[in-house]
């Protein structure tokens, strides 16, 4: 008898047990989704914020290229006006050649900030569709990450967050960690880009 009530109480509490574990874990499912949504919900309003800031960011890019584009043009000028003087023998080669490595330098400069441009004109295309069809779940790009780093549009958790949700579809190498030190990444954040590569589907 005493045996029998012994076996039935360890039933009881082992019953206990596996109700209580079920409840909790079932509990700890719905915070971590309630969490996951909150946060999915951040991320959606701040796409908004990405465009806004990477639109400001082109129109102060586009300024600066109309004013280096008038220094390639004076460049341009000084290179034409020293080509004559010096088939004129008038100068030098060398003061010739410094015209020429100027004008280059400054078509470089012109070209740089247009790339930049291009990568703000992919971002904002690339969260542009997200939003049309809220079904992206690809591995974020670097130029990706390195504008939203650069532009200061979303706070560091939640961008380690994304990453963590979705990934990065490059191995990140050791020029590839300075460049997102140079723009902001937290050391967190690299753990996390190193850690969370995957092959696009």
């Amino acid at each position: 008898m005493k045996e029998a009530l012994n076996n039935h109480l360890k039933l009881a509490v082992s019953l206990i047990l596996t109700f209580a574990l079920i409840s909790v874990t079932a509990f700890a499912q719905k915070k971590t989704k309630a969490q996951d949504k909150l946060l999915e919900a951040k991320l959606a309003e701040s796409r908004a914020e990405v465009i806004r800031a990477a639109n400001d960011y082109k129109a102060s890019v586009e300024k600066l290229i109309e004013l280096l584009e008038k220094d390639v043009a004076a460049a341009r000028d000084t290179v034409e006006r020293r080509k004559k003087l010096f088939e004129e023998n008038i100068i030098q080669k060398r003061e010739l050649e410094d015209s020429q490595r100027k004008l280059a330098e400054a078509e470089d400069k012109v070209l740089d900030e247009k790339k930049k441009i291009a990568e703000a004109d992919s971002v904002i295309a690339e969260i542009k569709q997200e939003n049309s069809t809220n079904k992206s779940k690809k591995p974020y790009r670097k130029g990706v990450l390195l504008m939203v780093l650069r532009l200061n549009a979303l706070p560091m958790q939640e961008i380690i967050y994304a990453i963590k949700k979705r990934g990065v579809d490059f191995l990140l190498a050791p020029e590839d960690e300075k460049e997102f030190r140079l723009a902001g990444a937290s050391s967190e954040l690299i753990k996390v880009i190193f850690s969370s590569y995957r092959k696009e589907s």
